[in-house]
């Protein structure tokens, strides 16, 4: 018993630095690589902006990730058991803009502090303040801002990359901007696809001008995304999307897909003047069809199986209490963490009650087990269910 609680707190120990004061899960929503640039959501619906150090990366909008706070800052960013690192910058997120321009003094000794913002289709002159004096390097690129108000007025305008972060004191627009967009939706129909041995290929069709239009064939580049649960493509910047793809031709193949596992695809069509047609889902669940041959026995199978009843729904998973001492139930509804339990690992059923609010919303339900051994076998799987659905 004793070199039991031992290996726990030395776990313990090992995934919590001994200076923090709490670990908060929260759902990642959107990440960029290059910038070491993460927008995760925490369960009061409120969206942080995380710049860390380039040591994590392999962050992924199917699974949950771990912020360490200490002294009410988010110190350190925890995506694996053995993935952690520093947090050089956080705060309150709320929306993207464009740095569209800056405005350089006439006189050469005032220090630059007006610059043009383009956000929610409208460009502002806007007045800066110290802590952006890299904000040169990010004409025509994306930043980030917090506008408690509603408006630029005192909100706060974050440089990608860490490069620092300035309140802006006073805002003026100087016009609309016109969004281009395709007049006769998406150009993309008749989408077919198979799915079968961890592939999907897909095939699909694309409008053409009319015979009488003077118009020239646009030449398409096509986007593939997908992801295990349901998206609102509204939500993301075509280049944020999750395991984004492109295609110049009306096919494309997804290889290293679970089988049995349901995805959602979303494809859509980019115009050589950088307009996105809206996206199209598609749900594929690739199944086996083709004999496999491994030279090692498969690993025990840790599938979710979820079945509703008229006022809640029973998940059940394998046993596996050869190996594990406990479970953690997840469960997430409408993006939102809901709840948090670990139980015993001689336990694999648990109830989640529907309420009247929450009938038709969408959950995701996630089931992790934790091992007996320090390095014991861990199982885990998630699943995804929208209410309303047979």
């Amino acid at each position: 018993m004793k070199r039991f609680l031992w290996i726990v707190v030395l776990a313990l120990c090992i995934s919590i630095p001994a200076f923090a004061d709490s670990a908060e899960q929260v759902r990642v929503i959107k990440f960029d690589l290059s910038t070491k640039d993460l927008i995760v959501e925490r369960s009061s619906g409120e969206k942080l902006l995380i710049q860390h150090n380039r040591v994590c990366n392999s962050m992924s909008t199917e699974f949950p990730v771990y912020l360490i706070w200490h002294d009410n800052k988010v110190i350190q960013l925890k995506v694996g058991f053995n993935e952690i690192c520093d947090v050089y910058n956080s705060g309150t997120y709320t929306a993207d803009a464009t740095m569209v321009g800056r405005i350089t003094p006439s006189n050469p000794l005032e220090t630059e502090h007006l610059a043009d913002l383009q956000w929610n289709n409208k460009v502002y002159r806007i007045d800066y303040g110290v802590g952006c004096k890299f904000l040169k390097e990010f004409i025509g690129k994306q930043v980030y801002l917090n506008t408690p108000r509603g408006t630029l007025t005192d909100a706060t305008l974050y440089l990608p990359n860490d490069r620092g972060q300035c309140q802006i004191a006073e805002e003026n627009v100087l016009g609309e901007v016109e969004v281009p967009v395709l007049t006769e939706g998406s150009p993309v129909y008749d989408i077919r696809y198979v799915a079968q041995n961890n592939e999907a290929q897909f095939y699909w069709k694309t409008k053409t001008p009319d015979a009488t239009s003077n118009e020239p064939a646009e030449k398409w580049l096509y986007l593939i995304s997908y992801s295990k649960f349901k998206l609102n493509p509204d939500d993301y910047h075509w280049r944020q999307m999750p395991n984004l793809r492109f295609s110049p031709t009306e096919s494309f193949l997804s290889k290293q897909l679970a089988n049995k596992q349901k995805y959602y695809f979303y494809i859509a069509a980019r115009t050589s003047k950088g307009v996105v047609s809206p996206w199209q889902e598609v749900e594929v669940t690739p199944v086996q069809t083709a004999a496999r041959i491994t030279n090692q026995p498969d690993p025990t199978k840790f599938e979710i199986s979820l079945s509703r009843a008229s006022d809640h729904y029973d998940l059940s998973w394998p046993d596996v209490s050869a190996d594990s001492r406990r479970y953690m139930i997840q469960v997430f509804v409408d993006g939102k963490r809901t709840l948090l339990k670990i139980i015993d690992g001689t336990i694999h059923t648990w109830r989640v009650d529907i309420t009247p609010t929450t009938q038709d919303s969408e959950y995701r339900m996630l089931v992790q087990s934790m091992p007996k051994e320090t390095f014991g076998a861990r199982h885990a799987d998630s699943i995804y269910w929208k209410g309303g659905e047979e």
